[in-house]
């Protein structure tokens, strides 16, 4: 990312050079102007490049003759007289004696006293020979606060040097230079455009990454250097935090999650509640009226039978009074788990209709069949042994109303009911533990 910051910086510089250039030049490629004049052309050229803000941001343009005085800037006129012909970029241009454009290493500058780094560009005339050189000063620190930025790609260091691997400026901690191990190891290796790993002394294998770019037309190159030690460190804190990250995140979604299983086993236990008898467990009245509906349809559509045992325990309120409420409620638990042991088969349904009555609903089961269940309902009851108080052990019977709807045919849900209760009272009236069919 720095190198091409660098290099768009650059190219831009060059496109401005190329600009001035010719706004300078007379006939036969000669500069026969005032100073005045060549600062006015200067700042006209920069006016035209108002497509580059980079320029009016770092740079001074300055025109130097063939001698390296400078004979004009656009930073406004010269206070006193200046010459640079022991710039590397003035002898390295002069020396090539042609039309070329260099890089200069960073320095501090004769006419204001700030650190810059120059591109300049040679002007010859029409027989080629040097006659001077057009240069952008450019104020490092500025141009280097904007690029320090790019630094957080994780290179510690880094720096711009010449192919002859002159330093033009460095980046990073308090400017420090790349290593000159880091440079040498990039000038020993055709790298250009990859990274390389430079072995260290240091403890636990520690090295030195280091990456180069290079800019061919303007004869420079990148290189950025950062310690592996300062690499493993990041990675671990940036995995550590993301571990931590993955672990808070799973306690929130654990968090809620629980909170939604409670909510719903909540839920799920209040409808439990609503619909079963808190005493026997068994299925209430209100499930009961919910249900039978459902059974009576099925039976009806299979055109298939459907019998009702309406059970009551007998004398249960006898019961209560002699032996206290608590007795008559283990009563009632004894007679429902008897009676649920009967049941066989999942579709039958057996609930606690209210006190002491129950129903046994039986689908696809004739008459026959219900008399066989409740046959046996009368013997497994009548065998259960209760303890009450004192250890006095006692045995209770029920009564039952059989009523039968052998294809479906009946339409209201009461009417079998109905007469499974009216059998269930005539059992009752033959004497008790028995039963009777409708």
């Amino acid at each position: 990312m720095a190198n091409i910051l660098v290099e768009d910086a650059l190219t831009d510089g060059s496109k401005l050079l190329d600009i001035a250039k010719l706004d300078l030049r007379g006939p036969k490629g000669q500069i026969k102007l005032s100073n005045q004049e060549i600062e006015l052309s200067l700042k006209k050229s920069v006016a035209k490049f108002q497509i580059s803000s980079w320029f009016n941001v770092y740079g001074n343009l300055l025109c130097v003759d063939a001698d390296g005085n400078v004979l004009a800037q656009t930073d406004g006129p010269l206070k006193r007289k200046i010459n640079v012909a022991d710039r590397y970029y003035f002898q390295a241009l002069k020396e090539q004696g042609k039309e070329a454009i260099v890089i200069s290493p960073e320095v501090t500058a004769k006419s204001n006293g700030r650190k810059v780094f120059h591109l300049a560009s040679s002007i010859v005339n029409d027989r080629g020979e040097f006659i001077g050189l057009l240069v952008i000063q450019v104020n490092s620190k500025k141009f280097k606060d904007d690029l320090v930025t790019t630094l957080s790609d994780g290179y510690e260091q880094m720096g711009l040097y010449l192919a002859n691997g002159k330093l033009i400026f460095s980046l990073g901690d308090q400017d420090r230079e790349v290593s000159e191990a880091s440079v040498a190891g990039i000038k020993s290796k055709d790298v250009s455009g990859r990274a390389i790993l430079l072995p260290s002394n240091e403890a636990f294998g520690f090295g030195q990454i280091v990456a180069s770019s290079e800019n061919s037309k303007f004869g420079a190159y990148m290189i950025g250097e950062a310690a592996t030690r300062k690499v493993w460190t990041q990675t671990f804190s940036s995995g550590l935090k993301f571990l931590l990250l993955v672990f808070f995140s799973c306690l929130l979604v654990s968090y809620f999650a629980y909170q939604l299983l409670k909510s719903i086993s909540k839920i799920e236990a209040e409808n439990h509640l609503a619909i079963h008898d808190a005493l026997t467990h068994l299925p209430n009245r209100r499930y009961f009226d919910e249900m039978f509906p459902k059974i009576q349809g099925d039976c009806r559509r299979s055109h298939k039978p459907l019998s009702v045992l309406f059970i009551d325990i007998d004398k249960f309120k006898v019961f209560n009074d002699l032996h206290g409420h608590e007795c008559g409620d283990k009563v009632l638990r004894v007679v429902a788990r008897s009676i649920l042991r009967i049941r066989k088969r999942p579709m039958d349904f057996f609930c606690r209709y209210g006190g002491e009555e129950f129903i046994f609903v039986l689908p696809d089961t004739d008459e026959q069949g219900a008399m066989h269940y409740a046959q046996e309902i009368l013997e497994t009851v009548s065998a259960q042994e209760i303890e009450v108080n004192d250890g006095v052990m006692v045995h209770v019977t029920v009564s039952i109303g059989i009523a039968t709807d052998p294809d479906g045919s009946q339409n209201l849900s009461d009417d079998l009911i109905k007469k499974a209760d009216s059998a269930m009272y005539k059992a009752k009236q033959g004497g008790r533990n028995r039963y009777e069919y409708f």
